[in-house]
């Protein structure tokens, strides 16, 4: 009985969230009043409607613990996805840098294996070169010889071929 007393007394409804223990002992919620007939002063009407019924200015409306632990709740979350968040950028930040870091250690390394090509190749050449080029000797050398085998072999016969036709 007294329970619908007093929510007569607060013009609340029977389900609402209002409970009297958001209230300190002295505090300055104020039920809200019907107006009543204005009349036709509808400016009034929406002004009132517009403002905070039931509140002053300055109000020691205190929420309860539950909404409290709610709004912690909540902002421990969303300080917990910010930090996610942050976490996350940052390790994009490093594997983004790791990245591109690779990427220079392999244009870098694909260079060193370019050089060392060209130096293998340059000094495959350089051996290749002096291999023909002794063997070009060589060869020379061995022709010179049986050319000139040849020449004694044909002197040797011119000679002989003389003797034989001076006998």
């Amino acid at each position: 009985m007294f329970r619908y007393i007093r929510l007569i007394k607060y013009d609340i409804k029977k389900h609402s969230t209002f409970k009297p223990s958001d209230f300190r002992k002295y505090s300055t919620f104020q039920p809200f009043q019907p107006l009543g007939n204005l009349g036709n002063s509808r400016k009034k009407l929406m002004l009132v409607n517009l403002q905070f019924p039931g509140f002053r200015k300055y109000s020691t409306f205190q929420p309860s613990n539950n909404l409290k632990n709610l709004r912690k709740k909540v902002n421990d979350l969303e300080q917990n996805l910010r930090k996610g968040i942050n976490e996350l950028e940052q390790n994009l930040e490093i594997q983004r840098a790791s990245i591109v870091n690779w990427g220079k250690v392999i244009s870098d390394e694909i260079s060193d294996v370019k050089q060392e090509i060209g130096q293998n190749l340059g000094e495959g050449i350089n051996e290749i070169e002096q291999n023909l080029s002794g063997v070009k000797h060589k060869m020379e050398q061995k022709f010179k010889k049986g050319i000139n085998e040849m020449e004694q072999n044909l002197r040797e016969g011119i000679n002989e071929m003389e003797e034989n036709l001076s006998e």
